[in-house]
């Protein structure tokens, strides 16, 4: 299967605009009559994210308003709310993987509703850990599910710096 290179960073001026206190990007090339420029480019992706096609390629809008702002492709892109199809300028910063997965809400199978917090039913008591570097990190055990809470919140602040998401 054959590769397609990326689109130039010129080519992408020539072809698009990007608001960044929108998020939006508009055509400016009319090549094609789907391009219109008073809609806004690109279409919603089943997973959440806002995409656009150039050249027959999919790129991810986030990625392409990283490239167009900075003109360097990211290696990856955190919207820092969360929301994937928020591209505003301000929510957008270049993550590694590592950072991007611990700017991440509470996953929906969490029993306690917390990051980091699990009950350990043959103690009775309530566990907090954080994982860094691909290593879990023991915080202890608690009475109470806030002071686990708490324990996890600190070790985030800690370990995570600005990624640290507590929710």
């Amino acid at each position: 299967m054959p590769t397609i290179d990326l689109i130039l960073h010129d080519e992408l001026l020539r072809l698009m605009s990007y608001c960044p206190n929108s998020g939006e990007f508009r055509w400016l090339d009319r090549s094609s009559s789907r391009r219109d420029p008073t809609k806004r480019a690109g279409s919603m992706a089943s997973n959440g994210y806002r995409q656009v096609r150039i050249n027959g390629r999919r790129y991810l809008q986030h990625r392409l308003a990283w490239f167009y702002m900075t003109k360097n492709w990211p290696q990856e892109v955190d919207h820092i709310n969360l929301d994937k199809a928020d591209n505003r300028w301000c929510n957008l910063r270049e993550a590694c993987r590592s950072q991007n997965a611990r700017n991440q809400s509470v996953r929906s199978d969490s029993k306690s509703g917390l990051k980091g917090v699990h009950f350990v039913r043959a103690r009775g008591k309530w566990c907090a850990g954080i994982t860094l570097h691909g290593k879990s990190i023991y915080l202890g055990l608690f009475d109470c599910v806030a002071a686990a809470s708490l324990a996890y919140q600190v070790a985030a602040n800690k370990y995570h710096g600005d990624f640290a998401r507590i929710r």
